[in-house]
């Protein structure tokens, strides 16, 4: 019997594939962008400090996007699954 098979243990895999990718890739995003407190210390203003929050959003939603594409394709291969969108 092969350890894949068992539905808890895919959805195991499956779910702990996405957090640990989470895990490793947030932090180069936010590390992209400039805290608030150094925002504060170069006294940018309200709207500079909304259009940088704005950016990284979009770049966590595109990041999310492909990731998303390219591990769905992994781990159908390697659960045998099939994701509906």
């Amino acid at each position: 019997m092969n350890l894949l098979n068992i539905i808890p243990v895919r959805l195991a895999v499956f779910s702990s594939i996405y957090v640990i990718v989470l895990i490793f890739v947030a932090p180069f995003i936010d590390h992209l962008f400039t805290s608030l407190e150094e925002d504060k210390a170069i006294k940018e203003n309200n709207y500079q400090i909304l259009s940088e929050i704005v950016a990284h959003v979009i770049v966590l939603t595109i990041s999310w996007y492909f990731l998303h594409k390219y591990l769905s394709r992994f781990l159908e291969k390697l659960l045998n699954i099939r994701i509906k969108e």
